[in-house]
């Protein structure tokens, strides 16, 4: 598949990304897809590695390197840790810009393998458990997730290295469709949230440019709403109002999320907790208080602080559309994975991405016609 917009190497990289993304969304339990795909994993990084030593421009990108390595030391070497650091190095030398357009494809590639999938009897086409329509994801708020950024990503466009808001209306279109489709046939009110508060955000552009106290705000925001999620997953009782209700308007989310927290301690390292399915059959969404959960404090204040610097980068750089975009992600995380979800977001890319030092600066990498070098500030 050839693309104008993206070099040979981000060509070159689509079909294996979407493939890994299918393996993990439809066929991660068919017997002989978990080594597939583990192998798929390896040849990401081995690939992403020599391709980023290549074209290693600054010692600090060293640093950036050794960090990912002690990621994947902490994480225990689980298939997470390594698709996370391979992803990161695949995406080293290309811009958020890009990153967010090739997300375009992924996403809808992988929903429409999903969909003739699921046709074929290769994965689900409704949830068993709830009857609701998935086309080949293992629930309906992955659908909605996938439809969620394929929406997202299409009313924005990169023009000369710059994401701008698409005056298609095929794409605005299409993204009126989606909020439809989520709201009618799944159900999936979050996904619908997320792009509404998307749309509100960017109608408020203006204010986060001009006032330095939003910025503030904005540049603090994921720490208030991690800390918020996990102290009312630890602190959470039925009996009181506004407790009760917030729960209710999240499906429960809080109570699964103080259930896990009563029966499994949070630990400054990974834990080896266990789903409950007896527990709204082992739903655990919510990517704060998941996280914690998982990976344990450390990794924790990683991604929290990896949240923070991305905000702080993208609004030093000016970078107001990429900004808007993973506000409205963050907040969707108090209640939605989405935040930590490779194969369904670019958000965990961004977040990883943002201890780079070289990540929204201007290089050049040769033969690459449309280098990050194209993209400036705006």
């Amino acid at each position: 598949m050839k693309n104008k917009i993206l070099s040979k190497w981000e060509n070159f990289l689509i079909f294996p990304l979407v493939v890994l993304f299918v393996f993990n969304n439809y066929l991660n339990n068919m017997q002989g897809i978990s080594t597939i795909t583990m192998y798929l994993i390896i040849f990401l990084l081995v690939i992403g590695l020599l391709y980023d030593i290549r074209h290693v421009q600054s010692i600090s990108q060293l640093f950036y390197f050794l960090f990912l390595f002690f990621i994947l030391i902490i994480w225990k070497y689980n298939r997470t840790t390594i698709s996370i650091v391979a992803l990161a190095f695949v995406f080293m030398m290309i811009s958020p810009e890009k990153t967010i357009y090739m997300y375009s494809w992924i996403m809808g590639l992988q929903t429409i393998g999903g969909a003739l999938l699921s046709l074929i009897g290769l994965a689900p086409f409704i949830d068993t458990r709830t009857g609701v329509l998935t086309l080949g994801f293992a629930n309906e708020n992955g659908l909605g997730a996938a439809l969620e950024i394929l929406a997202i990503s299409l009313i924005f466009e990169v023009k000369k290295g710059k994401l701008i808001l698409s005056k298609s209306c095929y794409r605005w279109g299409f993204l009126i469709f989606v909020v439809l489709f989520d709201l009618i046939i799944i159900n999936d009110n979050t996904a619908v949230l997320t792009i509404l508060i998307l749309l509100i955000i960017l109608l408020l552009k203006k204010v986060i440019i001009r006032s330095a106290l939003v910025k503030v705000m904005v540049s603090v925001l994921p720490l208030a709403i991690s800390s918020f999620a996990i102290w009312i997953g630890i602190h959470y009782n039925s009996t009181i109002s506004w407790m009760y209700k917030l729960n209710e308007a999240v499906t429960q989310r809080i109570f699964i999320w103080n259930y896990y927290f009563n029966n499994y301690p949070i630990q400054w390292m990974p834990s080896n907790w266990i789903y409950n399915k007896q527990i709204y059959w082992g739903f655990f969404d919510g990517a704060y208080a998941y996280f914690v959960i998982d990976k344990g404090i450390l990794l924790t204040v990683i991604l929290i602080l990896g949240l923070i610097i991305c905000n702080v980068r993208l609004i030093i750089s000016k970078k107001w559309n990429l900004l808007s975009i993973m506000i409205a992600l963050e907040i969707a995380g108090f209640s939605e994975n989405i935040v930590i979800t490779y194969y369904l977001s670019f958000a965990l890319i961004f977040i990883i991405s943002a201890y780079n030092p070289l990540w929204l600066k201007n290089y050049k990498i040769k033969g690459d016609s449309i280098a990050n070098n194209d993209f400036k500030n705006y």
